[in-house]
Order: C-alpha cells, then structure tokens, then sequence
C-alpha cells in the first residue's frame, strides 16, 4: 500500500519511522529524544534558531509534536500493513563472500570493504528499490574489483572439491542491468559527496590526504580499480 506524502508530512513521517525502527532493531531511543533531534535538524539554520530550536520535555509544543509522531507512527504500521520484517543485504553478502572466496584474509577484505559499501548505501533510495540479494551482490563486485579479486563469470568447477560453482550473478539469480544500476548509485553518491568536498577546500592535493574511510576517498578508488 503507498499513500502520497502531500498528504502526510515528511518531517513528522521522517520521525515516526526512526522512531519506530529504533523499536523493530531493538535500539531502544526514548521518543523525548527523538522529539529533541529532528526538531533540533528541522529548524537549524533558521532565522530565529541558527543552531536550531531546543524543544524539551516542558517546553509549548511539545506535547502536540509528541501526538503528533505516535500518530504518524500508527499511520505508518498502518500502511505497512504491521509487516515490520526487515530483510538486510549484510547476510547475503556474508552467503556470497563464504562461497566465492572462502576463508583467507582476502575474504576477510573483500567483505569489510563491500560491508562498508552496504553501510553507505543506507544514505541513498536502494533499499526502497532494489531486492536486498541484488544490494548484496553489486557491493561484492564493488569490493572484488577493488581489490582485483577475479570472480567466476561462468559455471564453472571445484578442481579441489569438484563442486559445480555458479557465475557470482547466478548465485542469487541477479538481473545484471539492477546490478549496474546499483553500482552507478553508489559510486554517484561518492562523486556528490567528492564535490561537496572539493567546495569546501581549497587548495591541490586535499583530496588525496582524506582517510580511506571517507566517501570521497572510496569513490577514487574504486573508480581506479574498476576502470583498470
């Protein structure tokens, strides 16, 4: 069921949902302190709240955007039809990473750098358009090209265990156009995220001095190894 969010507005619903997903993951936040942030990120750079408004327990106001969360919150079990299961890609990657690259330390590489990549992919739309296996699947080939880790593109044999080995995109039956789509995704969102860096410093060279852990760094080089 989908409902239109000119009905429903998208600061409240954007609260509701992370309140209600702290419930669903067991990450227990109390609804003051939800209350207290996305008021805090909704009216920052405001004229009259630069840093943004303070809304506590007894402030005016409070209570009215209290009820009005819990409403948005029943709105959104409502529509989900109270279906809270929650599929992940992180389990498929593990399945994939295990069975294509056993149990070395470039196993253990690949699937850091492709969990990081699954950890990225949360700030973009993928998971509300792609199946979780294909999410899976696009951050391993990421990953193995990254570290110029060859993967089977082709049925093909076991020499030591004569087990028969499906093309990595055959495992989970994966439409290879969503994985391209997926990857241009993620690699979009390192480019935005490498030219909001680029506008904030000045100077050659800055970009390279960032840790491998930020964006824009992953972005250069995944993009290096993938067009090598």
């Amino acid at each position: 069921m989908l409902e239109s969010m000119l009905v429903h507005p998208p600061p409240l619903i954007a609260a509701a949902c992370l309140f209600l997903s702290c419930k669903v993951q067991e990450t227990h936040k109390r609804l003051k302190d939800i209350i207290y942030w996305t008021v805090k990120v909704r009216t920052r750079r405001t004229e009259d709240f630069p840093d943004g408004m303070e809304l506590h327990e007894n402030s005016p106001g409070y209570y009215e955007e209290k009820n009005n969360i819990l409403d948005k919150e029943r709105e959104v079990l409502r529509v989900l039809n109270f279906d809270l299961n929650v599929d992940h890609p992180y389990r498929h990657l593990w399945t994939l990473t295990k069975s294509y690259l056993g149990n070395g330390p470039m196993q253990k590489a690949v699937t850091q750098a492709a969990w990081n990549f699954l950890n990225d992919s949360f700030r973009t739309y993928l998971h509300v358009s792609y199946d979780p296996k294909e999410i899976a699947s696009a951050a391993m080939f990421l990953s193995a090209k990254l570290h110029r880790q060859p993967l089977p593109d082709g049925t093909t044999k076991d020499p030591v265990h004569g087990k028969r080995m499906l093309a990595w995109h055959e495992f989970f039956h994966v439409d290879l156009y969503n994985i391209e789509e997926i990857c241009r995704a993620l690699l979009d969102m390192y480019d935005l995220e490498d030219r909001r860096v680029a506008a904030l410093k000045n100077g050659p060279g800055v970009l390279e001095s960032l840790p491998d852990s930020h964006p824009a760094a992953k972005r250069r080089k995944v993009e290096n190894h993938v067009a090598s």
